[in-house]
């Protein structure tokens, strides 16, 4: 990777804060509450119409649609049971329905049973109409609302590609590169995985699994030595893996397909933090950062810049924390998902990517930089 380009990193928002790290652009992001409402304190049915992320349950395998396995001929196909299927519909939360007329699901919820059927046919790769799919809205076993426990809220969709922030693209990457994110020729939160296979669409919707990163046509591995934590002041090297697809839609803009981000630290770091008055020295083991499922953006063909929307990326972080004393019952095991909230920026030289973040939250100051090159 071009030497040049790394000192263009870019926000990837992990841990619990999305900040730009461009160098005209400095740090900042959100940050999630100290204390965020709990599902009682911000009910569903008082939330405003908008697009909203659901899961539909196949728990009872009625629905099923058809997959060629990996490696299989053209003309293999197997029944595949989703189990769930990720997706956004737009609903009115508050649209409970006549309770008079009974026996059925509210508008919202039927609304969302319709969406994850035509999803589950889309995904149906048939052969001569020998493979019919059963996808059916009522055999759904269950939708999952998703709220997200971090922020205190109910998860909504990536903000239609309209919506960009065009002005902040200019500020991060220049007017030129502005101009041509304006020329998608799809929108992100509707119907741009038209520009995917049905392997990449099948990543994009349903949980990911061992296999997911395989449906991306580009394979990374992190750079030896390229790859780093920093918290405090304490720097750790990392390992791990990415893959994408890069789509050819014959635009100045095209949609970018993440399937798989993942980096863990190579060993344990030990650094103070401070929590009001009380200073603590505390380690983390086993620190992992990835993402939760794909993720869809858009990417610049001609400067290799790459643009993720707020709420396209969701991260899991894991680790194990651990210190002579326990005073806010800290220690143990973590494991939170969440959405990141801001604007993500990558770098795409040749193959290559370039990802990374920084910030300030309740650990105090920390950095992450992911540099992948091809396998």
């Amino acid at each position: 990777m071009a030497r040049n380009k790394l000192n263009t990193v870019v926000s990837f928002g992990f841990l619990t804060a999305a900040a730009i790290s461009m160098p005209n652009c400095g740090g900042g992001g959100p940050k999630p509450p100290a204390d965020p409402d709990t599902r009682e304190e911000n009910p569903w049915d008082v939330q405003p119409p908008g697009l909203y992320q659901f899961k539909c349950h196949n728990e009872n395998n009625l629905n099923y649609f058809h997959r060629i396995p990996l490696g299989a001929p053209p003309g293999v196909r197997v029944k595949y049971y989703p189990e769930p299927i990720d997706m956004c519909a737009y609903v009115d939360p508050g649209d409970q329905g006549d309770p008079t007329t009974g026996g059925g699901p509210d508008p919202w919820e039927a609304a969302v049973r319709a969406k994850c059927s035509e999803q589950c046919s889309d995904l149906n790769v048939d052969y001569f109409e020998m493979y019919p799919e059963h996808c059916v809205d009522a055999d759904w076993s269950s939708v999952e609302r998703i709220f997200d426990e971090v922020w205190g809220v109910w998860q909504t969709c990536q903000v239609p590609t309209t919506l960009l922030d065009f002005d902040l693209i200019e500020e991060v990457f220049g007017a030129a590169a502005a101009a041509d994110a304006e020329q998608l020729p799809c929108d992100l939160a509707l119907d741009c995985s038209d520009y995917l296979d049905q392997d990449e669409q099948f990543g994009l919707w349903t949980p990911p699994d061992a296999n997911t990163r395989y449906t991306a046509d580009v394979l990374l591995e992190s750079d030896p030595g390229e790859s780093f934590f920093i918290i405090n002041t304490v720097n750790r090297t990392a390992e791990g893996h990415a893959a994408y697809t890069a789509t050819s839609c014959g635009a100045d803009a095209c949609p970018f397909y993440l399937a798989q981000m993942e980096l863990t630290a190579t060993s344990s770091m030990t650094f103070n933090v401070s929590v009001g008055t009380t200073n603590l020295t505390k380690t983390i083991s086993g620190l992992n950062v990835k993402l939760a499922r794909p993720g869809l953006g858009l990417w610049l063909p001609a400067s290799g810049y790459v643009i993720f929307p707020p709420k396209s990326l969701s991260v899991t972080v894991e680790g194990t924390v651990s210190g002579s004393t326990n005073p806010f019952g800290e220690n143990g095991a973590h494991e939170v998902t969440y959405v990141v909230e801001d604007y993500t920026f990558g770098i795409i030289d040749g193959t290559n990517l370039l990802l990374g973040g920084n910030g300030t939250d309740y650990l105090g100051t920390w950095s992450l930089t992911g540099q992948f090159i091809e396998e």
